[in-house]
């Protein structure tokens, strides 16, 4: 996205800042107030048509998938009905609705893993994003699924604190959970990783600094 600017700006210092976490609330300790199956892993957030959600189900439905293995989505758009809808057909579907903000980590920690399969509906991923889930998901000791689009999947390559997997493929989705459930070792060596990065690099503290520095940086060069 950075490069994209670039070119179109022609301008030669461009700042990427990405999404960051709230390490104090999102973390490997928190508390759950919620019954859960003892192994699941989890989609938290918005449920726009890009985040493929339909992708997940189908995932489910291959034979890669654990079978006791559950999917629980805390969160509310239009992918809501497909979710509810496959929550009546499969026991192992737990759909939560949207949470007070201050829940969700207790959940996420809980899980083997979260997942971030975005597509590229509506050509918003294929120069790079930073969802905040991730970020999330990483600070609470939790490895993610993501899918390879720039950003997440640099950040889950670059710090080994995931699986990368290809674009509405649920075959690789499948695999990729199968892998964390059947490797628990490397599952908890990913979460620690991705715990340790978001503490030294995305804290909202690490955030607040380096936005500070950018518009010092501007400040300063505009006397």
């Amino acid at each position: 996205l950075a490069e994209w600017v670039k070119s179109e700006t022609r301008m030669s210092e461009v700042h990427v800042i990405p999404n960051g976490a709230n390490i104090d609330l999102f973390k490997p300790s928190a508390s759950c107030n919620y019954e859960l199956p003892e192994n699941y892993v989890i989609f938290f957030g918005a449920m726009a048509v890009w985040q493929g959600l339909d992708v997940i189900l189908k995932a489910m439905e291959l034979p890669d998938w654990p079978s006791e293995l559950s999917f629980v989505a805390c969160g509310s758009g239009p992918g809501k009905s497909l979710i509810e809808v496959a929550a009546q057909k499969d026991k192992r579907i737990i759909y939560l609705g949207p949470l007070p903000y201050k829940d969700i980590p207790g959940v996420v920690c809980r899980s083997l893993a979260g997942l971030s399969t975005q597509n590229n509906k509506g050509n918003r991923s294929a120069t790079g994003l930073y969802p905040l889930k991730v970020f999330e998901t990483l600070s609470c000791g939790v490895p993610v699924i993501v899918t390879k689009f720039p950003g997440q999947a640099d950040i889950v390559r670059d710090n080994s604190c995931g699986i990368v997997i290809p674009v509405d493929d649920p075959h690789a989705l499948a695999q990729a959970v199968n892998y964390l459930y059947n490797h628990p070792s490397q599952a908890k060596g990913m979460g620690k990783r991705g715990r340790y990065l978001v503490e030294k690099e995305f804290s909202w503290d690490r955030m607040a600094e380096l936005t500070n520095r950018v518009i010092t940086s501007v400040l300063e060069g505009s006397h």
